[in-house]
């Protein structure tokens, strides 16, 4: 799943409207539709990645001061040292790009490395940092009788209050669905039941219909959309090919790498593409559907390559993760 979802992350990031036109004015209205329909399907990622991340998380009970120790000096390493890391990269590529200009003093940057600047993608790190420091306030629901009663409330107004894809550092999409992922976890047994392929099949195609239709029904359609995307995304992977299964098992590992790396290579991709092509229509889809695909195979391959000879910088780069 966290393979899967990275893709559609790097497919999100493929829109590609203003690198061929400059803006959003002046684009055939099917390429604007398709574009923004498509990417409406990719709207699950950053969702399940917290569902993921809450479902991990919660298998532990950080009550006590040993265990919320051991975990905040693990999380420095698996979270806080690539975020800083790839916030910096993004700094000075941003920097020798002429995007930005060197900060006015210390605090001015550190103000922008907090809020992901250089590196759009990082807030969601950010934002799981937060919420795995801040388990005291709220870990009780999930380890003490009686955390039923204050969980359902707290899920009920996260949901009504959950504005879709919204990357804000108090983003109430990733609190609702990070705590989505606990209750998971809680009642671990119900991931055991599995749909029956039919029943699959028609969720995925009433989602798909759903993103077609992403111009009506405004908030409530897109949190519909979202939700039933997530409950098709879950049973439809319970149909992938086992030996499929099995190689993106491998792969899977490179998943952080591809995710926090992918926003300049996608960028430098579409500008490089619409640079050649600039207001060409069929050449800005054929570019929306495939650099995509380049941008996430050619990142796979240099972290396969820079974990098998140079495991300690993918250790850094990655948190530890998949590292040899």
């Amino acid at each position: 799943m966290s393979l899967l979802c990275t893709f559609l992350v790097v497919w999100r990031h493929s829109t590609n409207m203003v690198a061929f036109y400059g803006g959003y004015t002046g684009v055939p209205e099917w390429l604007s539709y398709t574009e923004w329909s498509f990417s409406r399907l990719t709207d699950i990622a950053v969702p399940m990645f917290f569902i993921i991340s809450g479902y991990f998380f919660f298998r532990t009970d950080y009550g006590n001061l040993d265990s919320y120790g051991k975990m905040i000096i693990k999380k420095l390493r698996s979270l806080l040292i690539p975020f800083i890391i790839w916030n910096v990269i993004g700094f000075f590529i941003l920097l020798g790009c002429h995007v930005i200009s060197m900060p006015a003093s210390f605090p001015e940057f550190a103000k922008s490395l907090l809020l992901s600047n250089y590196n759009g993608a990082l807030w969601y790190v950010r934002n799981l940092i937060i919420m795995m420091t801040l388990v005291p306030v709220y870990g009780f629901m999930f380890h003490r009788r009686g955390g039923l009663f204050f969980l359902i409330p707290v899920l009920l107004v996260l949901l009504y209050i959950w504005w879709p894809i919204d990357c804000s550092i108090t983003s109430y999409e990733g609190w609702l669905f990070f705590l989505i992922g606990g209750v998971l976890q809680k009642y671990a047994p119900t991931l055991k039941i599995q749909t029956n392929k039919l029943r699959a099949m028609v969720l995925g195609i009433v989602w798909l219909a759903l993103c077609l239709c992403y111009r009506y029904g405004g908030v409530l359609m897109a949190k519909s959309t979202i939700l039933l995307g997530i409950i098709s995304f879950w049973c439809l992977c319970d149909y992938i090919p086992q030996k499929w299964v099995q190689k993106m098992c491998h792969y899977a590992k490179y998943s952080f790498f591809i995710y926090v790396s992918h926003i300049f290579v996608m960028k430098t991709l579409k500008v490089g593409t619409a640079h050649f092509f600039f207001k060409d229509d069929y050449a800005a889809l054929v570019a929306y559907l495939i650099i995509p695909i380049v941008c996430f195979i050619c990142l796979l391959n240099i972290g396969i390559y820079l974990n098998r000879y140079s495991p300690t910088v993918f250790m850094y780069l990655t948190g530890g993760r998949g590292s040899r």
